[in-house]
């Protein structure tokens, strides 16, 4: 028999080939580009790797011609036996539909089915009491289902974390490291219920001052700005209701826009680290996400004039403390839960307690309010696929110190409420200052001053305690992963997953996502069913659960909420009626 190499394939073959080899070059840079724009900030080996790896691929296909040759001929002697057999053609296609369903059959491999809502009487547990943990708790609480919550921390809120400052008289004051301010025209779900639990709201404004690389400029309305400021502004507005933008990064707006690196770096990486607290990705997220923080009904950040904001007064603490008071028993601190198994009777669950102990427990359904790193190392037979998708979500940590120490703000005629600093020789390290007495408690002078630092560059004085927080880097390759890929696992073998990373970042969204997961996990009717609650029920309250802002035509709105039923109705109706009607 001659050897394969001695029948050169048809000139179409080869031409067949020669353009697989072109095309599949070709896919490596649509490839790396789509990984710059959606994943990366601007990586320095990104490019020169694709040029190498096209530029050897083409040689090695051009190079070594004897070698080329032969896999052609063998390649092509393989396709002209299966075709000129009889049922040939279908032959080949079932194998390429066969390999293609194997693919999707492997990525879904051993994933379990999507359960039944959990009837009463059956237990449901929640991993994690942090803001996406607990109001999924409250939720399911009300409905009269059995519920248990794990916390590996010794206290319940997560970010909305408000520490111990004792002020030099002995009093102490709970100051926020981690929730600070939320948005006047969003929040309607925690508005409501810090009303109900008796926790008022301390309104404020959003000043904010930066000095970078020696250049000083301020949100104060009559301050010296460049005029490129105004010129952004007039741009993005509109933006936020362009489909189109959805899945354009940020910074390629910017860059098409014509706005340069120094004007990212005087005043949007300051600006937006305020809202965000980690910059990592920021000119990778969604345009359209990033124009409704300037412009629209939820506006959040102005660069030519403080916004508007509230906080959550004596402390976000004293709300998770009411809100989970009638719970409380039911929430296990320091119990790190190190592992979940679904099986056909429902949801295994092992934690280890403070003192070593290993508590394990059967539940029908649980709702992991925890990061999806996390998750994806404790459940114990995810598929392929949901692995995959868990692994998609990225952060970014910063450290924030509650201290005394005066000298990180800057004199008093440059500072406001907010106030950044960022030296020539630091590089991208910055750190961003904030008296925080006013924020918790406005109108009281406390002596000494708390004082929050978030990546602090230097020694600091009196320091009172650090956290370090880890912050979603929220691209638009997050956006297609969460809301193209993520739906597919929610409810399979009885795991809900709930928090921020699930959709959108902040604490408004993580609260969303725990009630929502507890409106897919367990079945939840349109009123109140447990004896067990916080609220007067006989008292009725008009909570204003959207602040007007005229400027951007947003109007004051206001609901009234009877008690604890009135409450649970208001959240029920807006989040799980839609899935009731499975």
């Amino acid at each position: 028999m001659p050897a394969a190499d001695d029948h050169r394939p048809p000139l179409w073959f080869r031409l067949l080939v020669g353009l697989g080899v072109v095309v599949s070059a070709a896919l490596v840079a649509v490839i790396a580009a789509a990984l710059w724009a959606w994943r990366f900030t601007e990586p320095s080996w990104l490019w020169p790797g694709v040029v190498v790896v096209d530029v050897a691929w083409i040689l090695a296909f051009s190079a070594f011609g004897r070698i080329r040759r032969r896999l052609a001929a063998a390649a092509y002697a393989l396709l002209d036996r299966i075709l000129t057999r009889r049922g040939g053609v279908v032959l080949l296609v079932v194998a390429v539909v066969a390999a293609l369903g194997g693919v999707g059959l492997g990525a879904f491999e051993r994933a379990p089915p999507v359960s039944e809502p959990v009837a009463l009487g059956e237990p449901v547990a929640i991993v994690g009491a942090g803001a996406a943990g607990v109001h999924a708790a409250w939720m399911l609480v009300q409905a009269g289902h059995e519920v248990e919550i794990y916390e590996a921390a010794n206290y319940v809120g997560g970010h909305a974390y408000s520490a111990p400052f004792e002020t030099e008289r002995g009093e102490i004051v709970d100051v926020d490291m981690g929730f600070l301010f939320g948005s006047p025209q969003g929040y309607h779900d925690l508005k409501v219920l810090m009303a109900l639990v008796g926790v008022e709201r301390v309104y404020g404004d959003v000043g904010f001052a930066a000095t970078v690389d020696g250049y000083t400029w301020s949100t104060d309305p009559g301050a010296e700005r460049e005029p490129e400021v105004e010129r952004f502004h007039r741009a993005i507005e509109g933006a936020f209701a362009d489909e189109s933008l959805d899945f354009v990064p940020f910074g390629w707006w910017l860059w098409r826009n014509g706005f340069d690196a120094t004007f990212r770096r005087r005043y949007l990486t300051p600006y937006l680290t305020l809202l965000f607290l980690n910059p990592e990705g920021f000119y990778n997220y969604s345009t359209r996400f990033m124009a409704s923080m300037f412009d629209g009904p939820d506006k959040y950040l102005d660069l030519r004039a403080p916004w508007h904001a509230w906080s959550v007064a004596g402390g976000s603490h004293r709300y998770y403390r009411e809100i989970t008071a009638p719970f409380a028993e039911r929430i296990h601190l320091g119990h790190p839960v190190v592992e979940v198994r679904r099986g056909d009777d429902g949801v295994h669950l092992t934690a280890i307690g403070p003192a070593g102990d290993r508590v394990e427990r059967r539940f029908a359904a649980a709702i992991l309010a925890i990061p999806p790193d996390v998750a994806a190392e404790i459940v114990v037979d995810l598929s392929p696929f949901e692995a995959f998708v868990l692994r998609q979500v990225r952060y970014g940590s910063s450290e924030v110190v509650l201290h005394t120490d005066q000298a990180a703000l800057p004199p008093a005629e440059l500072r406001r409420s907010y106030n950044w600093r960022q030296e020539q020789g630091w590089g991208e390290a910055f750190e961003l200052s904030a008296e925080l007495g006013p924020i918790v408690v406005p109108g009281r002078d406390l002596a000494p001053m708390p004082i929050g630092t978030l990546n602090p560059q230097g020694p600091l004085q009196g320091v009172r305690e650090r956290k370090i927080w880890r912050h979603l880097v929220q691209d638009v390759w997050h956006f297609a992963a969460m809301f193209g890929m993520m739906p597919d696992l929610q409810g399979r073998g009885g795991l809900w997953y709930a928090g921020s990373w699930t959709s959108y970042i902040g604490h408004e969204s993580a609260m969303r996502s725990g009630i929502q997961a507890a409106c897919g996990a367990a079945e939840l009717g349109p009123e109140v069913v447990s004896a067990s609650g916080a609220g007067d029920e006989a008292r009725c309250l008009e909570v204003q659960v959207q602040d007007a802002l005229p400027g951007v035509g947003v109007e004051a709105k206001q609901e009234t909420i009877c008690g604890r039923a009135g409450a649970y109705a208001y959240l029920w109706g807006r989040h799980c009626a839609a899935s009731d009607e499975r």
